[in-house]
Formats: structure tokens, C-alpha cells, sequence
């Protein structure tokens, strides 16, 4: 699988997206199992495996970093890399209890992206070949992929991005996350575009282009797909303004806000459960997968 970032790239990914098919996905709420089995083999009688869970993040840092009130600096995120390399880092050892694999990919950590409301992050040919670079994501198989950002200002840029395609969202996210609403206001009203993917080109971030290309990877590979947090969820978003037959294989890990629960609620997506988790990056996704790989386990 896979399309050109010459010339059109994105009228080429929107070539791929129109001919992956259509899943009969269950939405049950209460029936994660029918959803998996579903997405898995096209119907909900056959015996599914969980075997090989992972986790994948995405590392990379967003040139308005310097402008929001909080964010992880990007020595940090190296550091978290460095002790999840090592094996020595808190996530490293959740997943080693519940037997998750753990992938977290360098989107060139170092080299943030442009101020999005100076000029676009991105631009065409760069976001669509992130998009490819994330459809390695599930390269040597995975029964279920987890998705999530590690990256700087990541919940400034996914809330920009969320209410430039929902405007109706702006007193959510203004309750939210109000010491950084008029930065988000800015660059999402000052964004030209109105279609997803240049959306995403103009003011979205590389851990949100990968992880639109790992949700394809997984779909075409029919795999289900969990979403550990915002970037993941407005990734999901983007691909559900193209064609909402695509992020029917995706549920939220946790819903821990009212954005997580009005992005739901546009997609029609569910949520694993709705509790509090450790505040770690892919924590709620290692959760999550356990849940499901406990349920598997007990078919």
C-alpha cells in the first residue's frame, strides 16, 4: 500500500482512501468483542486472537512549543525515549504487564515544525509523506494497534486543528484549556483552508500525519485501532471528514473530557471505558488493550 508525494500528493492519498472497503463494523458499546471480531474477519462468528498487542507513539515537536503555557520540552521527550529504548521507562514496564509491545518512532524530534500562525506547519508534499511514514507502524503484524503523540504543545495543536474543522467546539476547549485558547483561536481562524488533509498541512503536527497513517495501515490490514489521546483522536477526526467509513475499526481508549466526548460523539466512536488513568503518554492505551486482551481471553 502505499501513494506519490511528487506532484498531487494528497489528490493520490485521497485516490488510496477511496478504495480501501468498507467495514460492517458493531458499535455496540457493551460488545467489544463483535466489534473486533468484525473488523477482523468481516463478521462477527469466527475466533479472534490477541497475541501480538503494540503500542506505537510518535515523537515530534511543534514549532508553537515556545508559545503555550505548559508543554513538554523536547529534552524531556528525549529522555522519555532514551529510558524507553533502555527498557527502564514507566511505560516499558505497564506494558510488560499486560504483554504489549512498545514502538515509538523519531518524527525528527529535534526540528520543530513552523509557527502555524505565521505559516503552514507543514505544507502538502511533507504532510502526506509523514502520512506514509506512518503506515510502517504495524510492518512485522499486530493483532490490535494503539496510537499516541509524544510530542511538544501536542494538545495546543489538536485542539487547533479540532476546532478549525468544529468550530462548535470553541467553548469546550475554551473551558479546557483556557490559558491557551487564544493561541488556538488564533491559528485556527487564521487557517485558509477547509479540507481535512490541508487542514492537517496548514496547522496540524507530523505525530498527527503518522498516526492518520498508521490507522490507515491498520484498516487496509484489518486491525482495530485504539486511540490513546487527543492528537490520536483529532488524527481519527481528520480521516472521518474524508470518509466516515474510515475510522469505524477506531475507539478512544479512555474518555477523560468533554472534547474527547463532542469528538466522539461527531464520529459516532466509542470509547474502551471512561475512568482516570496515570497522566503518562500511552498509559490509557495500555489499558485499554488489556481490557480487550482480558475479554479475548475469556471468549
Amino acid at each position: 500500500m502505499s501513494f506519490s508525494v511528487a506532484a498531487k500528493p494528497f489528490e493520490d492519498l485521497r485516490k488510496l482512501l477511496a478504495s480501501i472497503a468498507d467495514i460492517n463494523t458493531h458499535q455496540d458499546e457493551q460488545d467489544v468483542i463483535l466489534w473486533m471480531q468484525s473488523i477482523a474477519n468481516g463478521s462477527d462468528d469466527k475466533k479472534i486472537e490477541m497475541h501480538r498487542s503494540l503500542i506505537t507513539l510518535f515523537a515530534s515537536s511543534n514549532g508553537i512549543d515556545e508559545d503555550v503555557s505548559r508543554s513538554a520540552t523536547k529534552q524531556q521527550l528525549r529522555q522519555l525515549m532514551d529510558d524507553s529504548a533502555a527498557g527502564n521507562g514507566r511505560l516499558n514496564k505497564m506494558c510488560e504487564v499486560y504483554g504489549h509491545g512498545l514502538r515509538i518512532f523519531d518524527l525528527a524530534l529535534d526540528m520543530p515544525t513552523k509557527k502555524s500562525y505565521l505559516e503552514p506547519t507543514l505544507d502538502e508534499k511533507n504532510a502526506a509523506a509523514t502520512v506514509a511514514f506512518g503506515m510502517e507502524a504495524i510492518a512485522g503484524g499486530a493483532d490490535i494497534l494503539a496510537v499516541g503523540a509524544l510530542a511538544t504543545a501536542a494538545e495546543q495543536v489538536a485542539a487547533s486543528v479540532a476546532l478549525a474543522i468544529m468550530p462548535e467546539t470553541a467553548q469546550i476547549i475554551e473551558a479546557e484549556m483556557a490559558d491557551d485558547f487564544a493561541l488556538i483561536s488564533r491559528i485556527a481562524i487564521n487557517c485558509q483552508e477547509n479540507k481535512p488533509l490541508e487542514i492537517l498541512a496548514a496547522i496540524g503536527g507530523r505525530e498527527i500525519a503518522a498516526i492518520i497513517g498508521a490507522i490507515i495501515s491498520a484498516r487496509t490490514a484489518h486491525v482495530a485501532v485504539i486511540l490513546d489521546d487527543l492528537p490520536s483522536l483529532v488524527a481519527a477526526l481528520i480521516l472521518h471528514q474524508e470518509n466516515p467509513n474510515l475510522t469505524s475499526h477506531c475507539r478512544l481508549a479512555i474518555c477523560q473530557s468533554d472534547l474527547a466526548n463532542a469528538l466522539l460523539q461527531k464520529m459516532h466512536m466509542q470509547s474502551v471505558f471512561a475512568a482516570d488513568a496515570p497522566k503518562l503518554n500511552g498509559a490509557n492505551a495500555a489499558l485499554a488493550m488489556g481490557i480487550l486482551k482480558g475479554s479475548v481471553a475469556a471468549q
